[in-house]
């Protein structure tokens, strides 16, 4: 089952409107979620969030979007990115190698010659040893998202 370019542009098309009007809904429930409680005095803000709560036909579209849109390739593609970072950094030795390199800079910056290999050596294995509770941590990650 061949498509044709012109039916392939025509599918990108009703995909990228789709994708349009999800982001529109999350943006606009965003947006009418921080106007809610702008300004509000912090004890007065939770009444205004709950209310702002209450309303399920928008909790619905805002929902249905969010799912549509967290189901899209890029999106999935992005989070497995945002892991191999994640994991890399924490637990391949992107931390360590992170630590080394200030270290090294610090040496220079302070004995204007750059740490020899024994020196460099002491780095590493102050970094293992300093960065193995961490590596035995869970990682918990914290998603800000665009509010």
């Amino acid at each position: 089952s061949n498509m044709s370019v012109t039916d392939a542009l025509e599918l990108c098309r009703t995909a990228l409107a789709q994708l349009d009007k999800n982001s529109n809904v999350i943006r606009l429930h965003h947006a009418q979620l921080r106007s809610a409680i702008s300004g509000e005095p912090v004890e007065e803000a939770g009444a205004k969030w709950q209310a702002a709560m209450r309303n399920q036909q928008k909790l619905q579209s805002y929902s249905v979007a969010a799912q549509r849109t967290g189901d899209a390739t890029w999106v999935k593609r992005g989070m497995q990115w945002i892991l191999d970072q994640t994991y890399g950094f924490f637990r391949e030795g992107g931390l360590e190698k992170r630590f080394v390199k200030q270290r090294r800079r610090e040496h220079f910056d302070g004995v204007g010659k750059w740490a020899d290999e024994e020196e460099v050596a002491a780095m590493r294995a102050a970094a293992e040893s300093h960065f193995r509770p961490i590596k035995e941590r869970r990682i918990r990650l914290l998603d800000v998202g665009s509010c």
